[in-house]
């Protein structure tokens, strides 16, 4: 993949990569430090040497808000900053359960919603059992 990202930038990677389905993120080859959002370099050792692998999008919900409807119609939704367990955190949506049920500390998972050429990462909470 190291003559794809010569190619085309590693935001177009990172893209076209969830146009079919595959969350992948960067590694670093030097210091094994997970870099997103899609760089040149690695943020922690500012090394060249990236490649590209398929994350499990594991994490837990960092922060989150529940946006209202501004439009007639319009069905509220959330906005979540979710911190990964590779290292990273990312801001996406937490689907399968409604915008004011999402809580910060909440285990999720990502899976990538592809349609018409294009794809995005969201989050399902992943059921825990309660003692």
């Amino acid at each position: 993949m190291a003559d794809e990202i010569e190619t085309h930038g590693p935001e177009d990677v990172y893209s076209r990569n969830l146009a079919q389905g595959v969350f992948a993120l960067q590694t670093c080859e030097d210091c094994r430090a997970t870099v997103f959002p899609p760089k040149l370099w690695c943020s922690a050792c500012e090394s060249e040497r990236l490649s590209w692998a398929p994350c499990s999008g594991e994490g837990v919900v960092y922060s989150c808000t529940t946006v209202r409807a501004t439009e007639k119609g319009q069905r509220p939704y959330n906005v979540s900053l979710i911190e990964l367990d590779v290292g990273v955190r990312m801001m996406s949506t937490i689907v399968g359960i409604l915008p004011d049920d999402v809580r910060i500390g909440a285990r999720v998972t990502a899976r990538v919603e592809a349609s018409d050429g294009a794809g995005r990462v969201v989050f399902d909470p992943i059921q825990t059992e309660e003692a």
